[in-house]
């Protein structure tokens, strides 16, 4: 069984594309977590948690700073080539226009729920300003739509060295807590001073805006704004009720348990990111052809999730103390709890695939509902009664409702849930073929 079977130039161009993105994943990850767990070290857990409350404050507006177009721009250019220099000017003017507004609110925000904190409310609306420059991802996705993802990952690794750089001269100087909350606009400059260059040298396309590419786009983004909101709220509601009602301390312990558990997810994220655009070219010219080969996508990245949970379940006190130093011990037992976190993450991250694939945009919003409300009960039923391990046990609840319950409960997605647990018989169908072909000699047998 051929599932990958297409033109060669196409293949090759999807696993260059996809060890771009893993590469620079590599990269971006191994440097920003060896900097950042010394920046961790030396502000200290109380700081830390002061820096992870203004992330998950700014997180909770995320959705209506990107207006949902990283899922559904690429899918617009697929579908309409002659309008990308519309598609990504009419994008990029939403976001940026979106993104400051959201930096008010975020400022807002920070100062009705923690009053008196001039400090936390300083360091949020100073990690803040990233997100408008994160408005030209509007330019990055044109590269991923085209398979050139190389070249974005080349101003990802630029803009993490500066970051870097920047974050080594703050510890060396002894610099307090606002400077680094300027790490991310830092790394945000420096990446797309590259990427944009960079697209105008590539790209013969003359940008521009349009009301009816506007409404078009909202029409179908709306879907994934809610659901960004709700997913944000699924994923950061449970820390900034722990960073408030049990302080800045237990926050960052918890934040830095997160962190470890999903520092691999760049590997998975960049075969999805990858495949999305040749997925849904197939679907649209070779439909039966998708199922299996979305199938095997499933199974790749199940595979990675669980091999990486099993490691941190195993060493998770020895990680904790590399990595943190005994000033984080605690962390230890929240890290074995959301271990199994990525593995549920990566099921979400290809539904979206499978949900631009069939058309089925509408029921996100319902998932994503369904999600959150799990999340938000769990988080105020088991913080006061457990703490911080309760924060743990409310997220991998909420991630179960999310890749699996929430699906289950509606008609549109049921399908989804049924094709994700036969992606089981058609890898061991897959793999049989393999075998058998190459004990019969088959060596070029093509995946």
């Amino acid at each position: 069984m051929k599932l990958f079977q297409t033109d060669n130039p196409l293949r090759k161009r999807f696993a260059a594309n996809t060890g771009w993105l893993i590469a620079q994943s590599i990269f971006q990850y191994v440097l920003s977590a060896v900097i950042g767990i010394i920046a961790a070290r030396f502000l200290g857990p109380a700081n830390y948690g002061i820096l992870g409350y203004g992330v998950s404050l700014m997180a909770m507006f995320q959705a209506f700073c990107t207006l949902g177009f990283n899922d559904i721009q690429i899918t617009n250019m697929v579908e309409t080539p002659d309008d990308e220099g519309g598609i990504i000017g009419t994008a990029l003017l939403l976001r940026l226009v979106s993104s400051t507004l959201s930096v008010f609110a975020i400022a807002l925000a920070a100062w009705l729920t923690r009053p008196g904190e001039r400090l936390l409310l300083i360091v949020t609306v100073l990690q803040s300003l990233q997100l408008i420059v994160q408005a030209f991802d509007a330019m990055r996705l044109w590269f991923q739509k085209q398979l050139l993802s190389k070249f974005t990952a080349i101003g990802s690794i630029v803009g993490n060295i500066v970051c870097s750089a920047w974050r080594i001269i703050l510890l060396i100087k002894g610099a307090s807590v606002e400077w680094f909350a300027l790490t991310s606009v830092i790394q945000m400059l420096a990446n797309y001073l590259v990427v944009v260059p960079l697209f105008y040298a590539k790209v013969k396309l003359r940008l521009w805006f349009s009301f009816d590419i506007a409404k078009r786009m909202l029409s179908r983004s709306w879907h994934f704004i809610l659901s960004g909101l709700t997913n944000a709220a699924s994923a950061h509601f449970s820390r900034l009720y722990l960073g408030g009602s049990l302080g800045d301390t237990t926050l960052g312990l918890y934040n830095a348990a997160y962190m470890i558990a999903t520092m691999w997810l760049f590997v998975p994220l960049a075969i999805l990111d990858s495949a999305l655009p040749v997925l849904l070219q197939t679907k649209k010219n070779n439909p039966e052809a998708f199922r299996p080969r979305y199938q095997i996508t499933l199974m790749a990245v199940l595979g990675i999730g669980i091999a990486a949970a099993v490691v941190l379940f195993i060493l998770a006190p020895w990680i904790v103390n590399l990595l943190y130093g005994p000033g984080y011990a605690d962390a230890a037992g929240v890290l074995r709890i959301i271990a199994w976190i990525g593995i549920l993450s990566n099921v979400g991250s290809a539904r979206n695939i499978w949900i631009q694939a069939e058309g089925q945009q509408s029921a996100v919003k319902y998932i994503t509902f369904i999600t959150a409300g799990a999340s938000i009960l769990l988080s105020v039923l088991l913080i006061p009664i457990y703490g911080l391990n309760g924060a743990a046990f409310a997220c991998v609840g909420g991630f179960i409702v999310s890749s699996f319950g929430a699906a289950l409960m509606l008609k549109s997605t049921r399908p989804f849930v049924g094709l994700y647990f036969d992606s089981f018989h058609t890898l061991a169908q897959y793999t049989r073929n393999f075998l058998n072909n190459r004990k019969a000699g088959g060596g070029n047998h093509e995946a």
